[in-house]
């Protein structure tokens, strides 16, 4: 859902926003979604959200190179972690 609900909701949208004057597309991501990061940090579990958000990455990537010429700006964004007893995760433990 990370990745479909994303470009679903974006596809549904675009043709209003080619319309207007701000043409900025955020998603929140997550460092999950970063190879670098998960390699380096030895983040394992949770494989299908990393790389739902890996594909959103992706999606991010392509769409703003795809709309660039149209003024398109996207922006995948990760907020940092949010804290909730779904999201601790202490890889010392």
């Amino acid at each position: 859902m990370n990745a479909t609900g994303f470009i679903r909701a974006t596809l549904a949208f675009l043709s209003l926003l080619q319309k207007g004057t701000t043409k900025k597309v955020i998603a929140i991501s997550s460092r999950g979604g970063d190879l670098k990061f998960v390699k380096t940090s030895d983040l394992t579990g949770m494989s299908a959200y990393g790389a739902s958000k890996a594909a959103l990455n992706m999606i991010v990537c392509k769409l703003s190179l795809e709309l660039r010429d149209e003024g398109f700006i996207f922006l995948a964004l990760c907020p940092g972690l949010v804290d909730t007893t779904a999201t601790y995760y202490n890889p010392r433990e």
